[in-house]
């Protein structure tokens, strides 16, 4: 005979959540993660629940993975949600400063409809997005996000680069890197990009339009600087 508790959760609305099997061990493997449906539960004061658009599959997650102390956002354990940046629309709320539509982004539960904590109460509280005409919500998890930042105030604050100058980007062919090569090429700069392979040399060249590449993996990075 079923219990009342039992009952009740069966009648909650049911969310899916990728939840963490192992670590890695430098690298991602299928079975890291298994994909796993359980029950909502019901908001507390301070919280919203997201519809997730989008997750942010950033390569900084094996390091996540590696579980414990290594896990450098928030610390993580087999059993455990997997974490990362979530992009979605909230859907339910107990936060007077959020409302159902709004766009907001935060680290949440690699989940369907994780619930994020408003305020100082959470690790990295949501924020909220502003859309803007003709601009992908994708956007925000790239160009107008940390990493459009990063690679911004990198080029923009630091390098501070004039035109006709040559920019070396390392990591180039990477989120940061792909930002701050195409910064460096708006400012009038000969961009040369480093990068792993002949395939992201070829992406850096043929898509991104560098006026070089250099692949560390095959070439000496000095030697081909001259």
């Amino acid at each position: 005979m079923a219990t009342a508790s039992a009952s009740s959760a069966e009648q909650l609305p049911r969310e899916q959540a990728w939840v963490i099997q192992k670590p890695s061990v430098g690298h991602y493997t299928p079975d890291c993660l298994r994909l796993e449906e359980r029950p909502q539960r019901p908001l507390e004061e301070g919280e919203i629940r997201v519809g997730t658009v989008y997750l942010s599959l950033d390569p900084s997650y094996l390091t996540q993975l590696r579980l414990g102390d290594a896990a450098y956002v928030v610390p993580l354990d087999v059993g455990d949600v997997m974490k990362g940046v979530v992009l979605g629309v909230v859907e339910e709320t107990r936060a007077p400063d959020f409302a159902p539509g709004d766009v907001v982004s935060a680290l949440a539960d690699w989940s369907t409809h994780p619930v994020l904590t408003t305020g100082a109460g959470g690790p990295i509280p949501p924020t909220r997005i502003e859309r803007q005409p003709g601009v992908p919500l994708s956007a925000h998890l790239t160009v107008f996000s940390h990493i459009g930042l990063v690679a911004m105030i990198g080029m923009g604050e630091i390098a501070k680069p004039e035109a006709g100058e040559t920019v070396l980007v390392s990591a180039a062919a990477g989120a940061v890197g792909t930002i701050a090569a195409q910064i460096a090429q708006a400012y009038g700069c000969r961009v040369i990009g480093i990068a792993g392979g002949e395939e992201k040399c070829r992406f850096l060249l043929d898509d991104l339009g560098l006026d070089g590449a250099i692949d560390y993996r095959s070439e000496s990075v000095d030697e081909a600087l001259g």
